[in-house]
């Protein structure tokens, strides 16, 4: 059954994008052929946003055809990716998405009868979609553990944290963009606090539903608790010690203040192993005779 939802989560996920392309064609032909003027006139961070945006539909349409082309283990990671980019993205545009369908919005209301129904359609198309994902999980998820637990583990390295980083903020850019534009933010403070707020959000949601980011996904690493569980309270006290000042940069000397102070760690999935196993009652038992 859960092989099913995940190819119906994958066909309808292809569909999605095929019909995002033919409805934004016009756009993206008058996009590629004003493109050199864009930067002159001030356009820089829409067309920023816009590249990004084409660069992300189309990295979807490859790791479509890669699920359908590969089989078993190969197949479990991309859907993985699959699953987490459109779940995430999804959770990321939904006030949008809801506050532009409903009555009070001029702009739908301004549709004909017919772009009504597309886009309302398109919307029940990507809800019936992300609940198919979250519903269909991969085969290979990062375990709820307590690193208390175990002896040996490989810590994710300084390097790959800093990899971490880049990703993050490649996928946190154009989402920061898009709000940008929906809300007309333009004060510097502000812009600043825009672009903490969506990413404190993408960091929780990421690593309260999937103990990952995408950073974190290339690089086959995930989030553990190094003591009390990680529950999605305390993945809430691990973002909110994001705000540590210069934390992002503490992984450059190894002080991780947002793992320490809420007793997590990252680390490569399935590098923990127990020393010492616990020993066998019956053994116990003999021996002490």
């Amino acid at each position: 059954m859960k092989n099913k939802e995940k190819y119906a989560a994958v066909i309808l996920l292809s569909v999605l994008q095929v019909y995002n392309i033919v409805r934004s064609f016009e756009y993206f032909k008058t996009y590629f052929t004003n493109l050199g003027n864009s930067f002159r006139y001030g356009n820089g961070l829409n067309t920023i946003q816009t590249t990004m945006y084409i660069l992300f539909v189309l990295l979807d349409l490859v790791l479509i055809t890669l699920f359908f082309a590969s089989t078993g283990r190969y197949q479990d990671k991309v859907y993985k990716l699959l699953r987490y980019l459109f779940l995430v993205t999804f959770f990321l545009y939904i006030p949008y998405t809801i506050y532009a369908y409903t009555s009070g919005n001029v702009y739908f209301q301004s549709f004909t009868l017919l772009q009504k129904i597309l886009q309302i359609t398109s919307v029940l198309a990507n809800i019936a979609c992300a609940v198919l994902f979250l519903r269909a999980k991969p085969q290979t998820q990062p375990l709820a553990i307590n690193l208390a637990e175990y002896e040996l583990v490989n810590y994710t390295s300084m390097g790959h944290r800093f990899v971490h980083h880049l990703l993050d903020m490649l996928f946190i850019v154009p989402v920061f963009l898009f709000w940008r534009e929906v809300l007309y933010v333009r004060n510097e403070y502000m812009l600043e606090l825009l672009f903490l707020l969506v990413y404190l959000v993408y960091c929780f949601l990421s690593e309260a539903v999937f103990r990952q980011t995408l950073g974190k996904i290339a690089t086959n690493s995930c989030v553990t608790s190094n003591g009390p569980d990680l529950t999605a309270g305390r993945v809430l006290l691990r973002t909110l010690a994001r705000l540590i000042p210069f934390d992002r940069a503490s992984f450059l000397f190894r002080a991780n203040w947002h793992d320490k102070t809420t007793y997590t760690s990252v680390v490569y999935i399935d590098t923990w192993e127990k020393v010492f196993e616990d020993s066998n009652p019956e053994d116990t038992a003999a021996t002490s005779k």
